[in-house]
């Protein structure tokens, strides 16, 4: 059997656009094709601005014994046949519109096609023909020089036997500019041929496009799951970056006060280089006018001159300690805190020292009574002079 020219056109276009059950689509295509040649194929652009496959011509329909054709536009989206159904809408004419409160065609056109109970697009045609057999979904509304076209006024149902359609066809070349109602020949009488599709799916063709498939819906998994995982790390860089630009302003904060210390610190290096050098020349200038006494020999005296030294001492850190509070070069804090620990070894020194004192005080009044007794000694061993 030769196949339809539609029928070969129809598993091109489902190829080219790709439909994701192609062979289930043209199949339920082929049987609708054979019952209804006059339907052509072609891709167009749907409402959502995606290429669609899409059907254009006339199904033959009877009513009151007179055949009639039906303009069709036949919508079969991407997911046909399981997952969406076909769109039909019958194609209003410049003369023609749409019969009101028709059965199953909308004002618009739109047909209810009854396609959840039928699931076979065929079946779904032949349903809306005996539909339109009982009520045409189309008729006049303007009045019509040839015979078969109603005067106004008159019923808007067609005339029965007479086809208007099959009527333009035969008007001189200078009618069928007035625009004609639809550019279709009148559909021959014939049987309906229920066959398997006219040539087998090219394996190859068959493997290549489930390949395809397959690597497209691979492509999209690893395209959401690059997606994801560059979010989660620009989010993670990102509250890395927050909580661094916050150590960064703390570091800052530390390293503005510690420029303040070092600031104060060399101050107070500077205030005691000076106090050194005064103390220097203040040595310098007394070492000639007072001469430096013998160091004691003995071991108290040298451990009272120390602590008289370290108590002298004491004293002067003291002082430098109450001017650098005045000229606010130590904080309150340091200087109470300092001046404690001063008092505290100045008590401990000068305790240290009046202990030492009263010991030297002690060895002193011992060594006068050693000496007043061996002076006394001495004097009652010497003989008494005697008077002459």
């Amino acid at each position: 059997m030769q196949v339809p020219p539609n029928a070969e056109l129809t598993y091109r276009l489902l190829q080219s656009l790709r439909y994701m059950d192609a062979t289930a689509a043209y199949n339920h295509c082929y049987q609708m094709i054979l019952a209804y040649p006059h339907l052509k194929p072609s891709a167009a652009t749907n409402s959502n601005q995606e290429p669609t496959l899409r059907y254009d011509g006339t199904v033959k329909i009877t009513y009151m014994g007179a055949e009639y054709n039906i303009p069709l536009v036949i919508w079969v989206p991407n997911g046909f046949p399981s997952r969406a159904g076909p769109i039909i809408y019958v194609a209003q004419q410049q003369d023609m519109k749409i019969a009101p409160n028709h059965p199953v065609v909308n004002s618009t056109g739109l047909c209810r096609s009854q396609w959840e109970g039928i699931r076979n697009l065929s079946e779904t045609v032949h349903y809306l023909v005996r539909e339109f057999s009982k009520k045409p979904p189309l008729h006049s509304h303007a009045p019509r020089p040839a015979g078969g076209y109603q005067a106004p006024g008159a019923s808007t149902v067609p005339v029965p036997g007479i086809n208007p359609y099959a009527q333009q066809q035969q008007m001189q070349p200078q009618q069928q500019q007035q625009s004609a109602p639809y550019p279709y020949q009148q559909v021959q009488q014939q049987s309906i041929q229920r066959s398997p599709p006219p040539k087998e799916v090219d394996p190859v063709e068959e493997v290549a496009a489930h390949l395809r498939q397959k690597l497209k819906s691979d492509l999209d998994t690893q395209c959401k799951d690059l997606h994801n995982t560059t979010k989660e790390t620009t989010e993670a860089n990102s509250q890395r970056l927050s909580e661094l630009s916050v150590k960064l302003s703390e570091s800052e904060q530390q390293l503005a006060s510690l420029n303040t210390d070092i600031t104060r610190l060399n101050s107070e290096k500077e205030m005691l280089t000076n106090i050194v050098k005064e103390n220097e020349e203040w040595l310098k200038k007394h070492s000639a006018e007072e001469p430096v006494d013998q160091m004691p020999e003995d071991h108290l005296s040298c451990q009272a001159l120390e602590l008289a030294s370290e108590d002298m001492a004491l004293d002067d850190m003291l002082r430098i300690l109450h001017e650098m509070l005045s000229k606010k070069c130590i904080s309150g804090d340091d200087f109470v805190k300092t001046v404690r620990q001063i008092g505290s070894r100045q008590f401990t020194c000068r305790a240290t020292h009046n202990k030492v004192k009263q010991k030297m005080s002690e060895r002193e009044r011992a060594r006068e009574q050693e000496a007043l007794q061996q002076q006394q000694a001495q004097g009652s061993s010497q003989p008494i002079p005697v008077a002459s």
